[in-house]
């Protein structure tokens, strides 16, 4: 479970070459939902006489930075080609606001990160990163460029708040592109990158880990479903990666996804109310057994323009029950 076997397998993936959540032996036999490896262990300790090595509920609260900002900073081409499409699909209050935004009397829709950090102050969040796309221009990412002074000032503001990651672009999946969207990356916030979550959640073993390890990222965020809630490798404990196809132990640390705001809204199309309290109930799977819960959000997921109105409630939701007391 924990090495991923059943992925090296030849399998039918998704449109994205995802390994899906119906194929998982964990899906199959009704335990995706539960970290049954921490189960495992804390019953087989009992039997033992044994107690489990002292561990702590800890959190980590991160975001994806698929898109800086709704409409600043894209350019004369990218911005025609926009306000077309808004008129041909007659998006008029989408078109108020991509002008209104442009010439700073509105905020840009997807400019959430004084709210966010903001909230960590709140919430006493005790650590948060930043993953931010850095590659090419393409049809799966079009993050803004990393040369330009918005998106550059942009990372120092979130630099100053949270700790910065890689997330690599769709393209990097095929093509040989990391390497310098990380050195790109560390040239601006004057530090290594060793933190990376893969951009739409792709992760292909082993080719992805191996891929990451040989550009020095250290750790890795992406081990989630996008469609399904649940423990990808049954367990809420980030361990590290041992290649199967080495047989050999890495140094890459894994910390496997708890939950992302997507998986709420656009795969299992819950209500803002429902999806509170399917986050409470696996935030309460960490909980129980001291695993670490990796928050998946996005700046542009407060974005009511494109429906996310009413999930910042979601979000503070969530922030709040981290730190409440765990009953069972």
């Amino acid at each position: 479970l924990m090495s991923r076997y059943e992925e090296y397998l030849p399998i039918q993936k998704d449109e994205h070459g995802r390994f899906k959540a119906e194929n998982s032996i964990g899906y199959k036999h009704a335990f995706l939902h539960q970290p049954i490896i921490n189960i495992w262990c804390k019953k087989l300790a009992h039997e033992l006489g044994k107690t489990l090595l002292k561990g702590a509920f800890s959190s980590i609260v991160t975001f994806d930075i698929d898109n800086s900002f709704a409409y600043r900073g894209k350019g004369f081409k990218r911005f025609m080609l926009s306000t077309l499409r808004d008129v041909l699909q007659l998006k008029f209050k989408a078109l108020s606001v991509r002008f209104t935004s442009l010439f700073n009397i509105e905020k840009d829709p997807c400019n959430s990160y004084n709210y966010i950090f903001d909230s960590f102050k709140k919430y006493n969040v005790q650590r948060s990163i930043f993953f931010f796309l850095n590659g090419a221009y393409s049809s799966m990412d079009k993050n803004l460029p990393i040369t330009s002074s918005l998106q550059k000032r942009l990372i120092q503001q979130c630099k100053a708040h949270a700790e910065i990651g890689i997330h690599p672009s769709y393209v990097s999946n095929t093509q040989p592109t990391l390497q310098h969207e990380i050195s790109s990356l560390e040239k601006v916030v004057e530090q290594p990158v060793i933190k990376s979550r893969q951009h739409f959640l792709m992760l292909e073993f082993p080719k992805t880990y191996q891929q990451l390890l040989s550009n020095n990222i250290a750790q890795d965020f992406t081990l989630g479903y996008a469609e399904a809630l649940g423990f990808r490798a049954s367990t809420c404990t980030p361990f590290y990666w041992f290649d199967l196809s080495k047989n050999e132990k890495t140094t890459l640390k894994i910390y496997p996804l708890g939950l992302m705001d997507g998986t709420l809204k656009e795969y299992l199309k819950l209500t803002p109310n429902e999806a509170i309290t399917k986050a409470k109930q696996q935030i309460d799977w960490h909980k129980k057994y001291n695993g670490t819960f990796v928050l998946l959000w996005h700046n542009s997921s407060f974005n009511a323009l494109e429906g996310w109105k009413g999930w910042n409630t979601v979000y503070e939701e969530i922030l709040k029950y981290l730190n409440e007391d765990f009953t069972s």
